[in-house]
């Protein structure tokens, strides 16, 4: 009983997690992690 009832709710939340994240593509939002370095701010660091 408790195993269907928690696989039903993970349902759930994986419905409003892929809504939230295509709304926030269709609002223009960048998803996901941030770029790292550019190749200025690598050099930079690395020499100084």
């Amino acid at each position: 009983m408790f195993a269907s009832l928690s696989e039903f709710e993970r349902e759930v939340i994986r419905k409003r997690t892929l809504a939230g994240l295509a709304f926030a593509r269709r609002r223009g939002q960048l998803l996901g992690r941030r770029k790292g370095l550019s190749k200025a701010g690598f050099l930079l660091s690395r020499f100084g």
